[in-house]
């Protein structure tokens, strides 16, 4: 009787599991979130993270980090200066590569889906899928209490986003 036992918990595997195991081989579930490797780099956290958190460039597509870039002597109010030039290139090289529009991971499709043609936001704030996402957060609350600095302070909820 325990052969029989072990013999279809082996078959039950494989039924099961296969699948699974061929999907993944074919990438059908991969890049449903970001990873560190593809999205991160030194200089990109080095530069953009010393002043704030380092977005995943797959939250804004193309044309809004363009617009965001073009206006760093007025970045939300104040001077981002990346000193080298070669930073610069690579920051903005990594951004528009990764953008939103040019990304096949999950979120970034969502992102893209939400967005009308015509609109490019500078802030992720103002991307109609955080919106969406957000519409139950009692931001006021949480800013009151100081658990929140604002809506652009995604760290201090996704704890596992800052890596």
């Amino acid at each position: 009787m325990k052969l029989f036992n072990r013999g279809m918990v082996l078959f039950l595997c494989v039924i099961f599991l296969a699948p699974t195991a061929v999907a993944n081989d074919f990438g059908w579930f991969r890049k449903t979130q970001y990873s560190k490797v593809e999205i991160y780099d030194e200089c990109y956290e080095a530069e953009c993270g010393a002043c704030h958190f380092a977005y995943q460039p797959g939250l804004l597509p193309t044309a809004s980090w363009k617009k965001l870039l073009a206006a760093l002597d007025d970045h939300f109010g104040e001077f981002a200066n990346i000193d080298d030039t070669g930073d610069l290139t690579f920051v903005r090289d990594h951004l528009l590569k990764n953008a939103a529009d040019k990304s096949d991971y999950q979120l970034s499709k969502k992102i893209m889906r939400s967005l009308p043609v015509n609109l490019m936001p500078i802030r992720i704030t103002d991307v109609p899928y955080f919106k969406e996402q957000h519409r139950a957060v009692p931001w006021g609350a949480l800013m009151k209490k100081g658990k929140v600095v604002s809506q652009s302070s995604c760290n201090q909820c996704h704890i596992s986003s800052e890596m």
